[in-house]
This record gives C-alpha cells, sequence and structure tokens, in this order.
C-alpha cells in the first residue's frame, strides 16, 4: 500500500523541506517501526533513508503543506484517522493521512510524489507550458486546472527516477493523482508507481 500524509508547514521553503523530512520519519517510526533514521542522497540527489533501500518515499511542499508518500508494503498500524476519501481530501486538525492500494502486486522500484497549490495562469503561460512539457501527453486543454494537474504528474516522474538523465521529460507512466482543500486552497498531487508506457 502507498500512504499519502501532510503536514501544515510555515511559508518558508528551508522549513517546508524540514518538516517533509519530519513526516518522512513520523510515517517510518509508524508504519514501519524505524527509530531515528538519518536520510542520504543518491548521486542525482534522490534522498534514502540509510541502511534501509526497502523504504521507497518521496517528499514535496507547496504554498504551506508538506507532503510525504511513501510505500509501506505491510502495514501493521492503525488505519489513518479517517476514511480515504480520494481525490479530494479536507486536511484537518493539522495531520492527515490516506491510504491506496496498488493497482496490482507489482513491486515498486521507486516512488515520486508532487503537490502543487493552485494557482491561476494566463493563456500565454498555459500553451507556452503545454508546449515545452505535455506535447506528448495530447492535450489540448491549457487552463490552469489540467496545468497543475499535468505538472505534478511531470515532476512526481522526474522524483520517481531520479533525474531525467538526457530523456525529454514526460507525463507518462503509472500514478495516481487527485485534489486535497486545506483551509478553502486547492492542492493538487500524483503519485508516480512506474515509468512505463
Amino acid at each position: 500500500m502507498v500512504i499519502v500524509g501532510l503536514r501544515p508547514s510555515a511559508a518558508d521553503h528551508t522549513e517546508q523541506h524540514r518538516l517533509a523530512e519530519d513526516l518522512v520519519r513520523d510515517m517510518t517510526h509508524r508504519y514501519i517501526g524505524l527509530h531515528g533514521i538519518e536520510f542520504l542522497r543518491d548521486a542525482d540527489g534522490k534522498p534514502h533513508v540509510k541502511d534501509h533501500p526497502e523504504v521507497l518515499f518521496s517528499i514535496s511542499h507547496s504554498g504551506g503543506l508538506a507532503g510525504c508518500a511513501m510505500h509501506v508494503p505491510a502495514c501493521n498500524a492503525a488505519p489513518p484517522p479517517f476514511p480515504c476519501d480520494f481525490p479530494s481530501i479536507l486536511l484537518s486538525e493539522g495531520f492527515a493521512e490516506a491510504e491506496f492500494s496498488l493497482p496490482d502486486d507489482t513491486p515498486l522500484l521507486s516512488i515520486g510524489f508532487d503537490m502543487e497549490k493552485f494557482r491561476q495562469f494566463d493563456d500565454r503561460t498555459s500553451r507556452r507550458f503545454y508546449e515545452r512539457y505535455f506535447s506528448d501527453a495530447g492535450e489540448s486543454d491549457p487552463s490552469s486546472d489540467r496545468l497543475i494537474y499535468l505538472w505534478t504528474r511531470l515532476e512526481s516522474r522526474y522524483k520517481y527516477v531520479g533525474s531525467w538523465k538526457g530523456e525529454k521529460p514526460s507525463v507518462k507512466g503509472r500514478f495516481f493523482s487527485g485534489r486535497w482543500i486545506y483551509l478553502g486552497e486547492v492542492y493538487y498531487f500524483s503519485v508516480c508507481l512506474g515509468i512505463g508506457e
């Protein structure tokens, strides 16, 4: 199963990143039973838990929220504090978690997660992003909603791979995507579970 956790955070980028790493520590303790984990980064800068390659996670932060998506092979912990309500979750009481089952029994090699707070783009900016990044997606809808949705897919795929390694950025792969509502603001997210066509 994959568990996604969220926490409100400060607007400061460094503080958001620190809170996202704290969320990884809390989730590995709660769901896997690991204490006092340390982070290492691979050659591409992707973070990993030292001495525990089986722990697959990815973090993101945007607009006052820090988040983590983590693959939990066998979860013995209590269920999340509220029922899963994807694609829309109302974050309450300062912390939210939701879980979703993987679409099949294929083992995960990596995981990528991105979330973005909604913002309005003008038509010129939207078209420029579509032409540059999303021409392979067969998209023709330049709305801000669709652009942010595709952007989270692009970023989560990048985090899954660790870098573009010379390939053209793509939004193709296996994803779980949706949105959250927090304090009246909309946040889009995507979790990349594989990059196969």
